[in-house]
């Protein structure tokens, strides 16, 4: 008599985070490939790439108004975005499996 032994083991993991300021855009899912875009919306202070005053004129990485040393009237590293701060790079692993034999699954 023979013996056979079978196991399963699954994993299961999800994560989210919220970003106001950028959008996540997809741009293809089909069974071959998933893919999308990381477009910028606003800043916290809520100016955006075309943000214009008609004295400061785009104030989108300008510390205050008020600074006169304008190498130093950046906006802190921890203002900004954690995107762009700490930078983003999501990677994402997938094992697909299919019956013996199967020619389509």
């Amino acid at each position: 008599a023979g013996a056979g032994i079978n196991a399963s083991y699954n994993v299961q993991n999800t994560i989210s985070y919220e970003q106001p300021d950028f959008r996540t855009i997809q741009r293809k899912d089909d069974a071959n490939l998933a893919s999308w875009d990381i477009k910028f919306v606003e800043t916290k202070d809520g100016y955006n790439i075309d943000s214009y005053h008609a004295i400061y004129g785009n104030q989108l990485f300008m510390k205050s108004r008020l600074y006169n040393n304008g190498d130093k009237n950046f906006t802190d590293d921890r203002d900004l975005s954690t995107l762009i701060s700490g930078g983003f790079s999501p990677n994402m692993a997938l094992a697909l499996t299919a019956p013996k034999n199967a020619k389509e699954s």
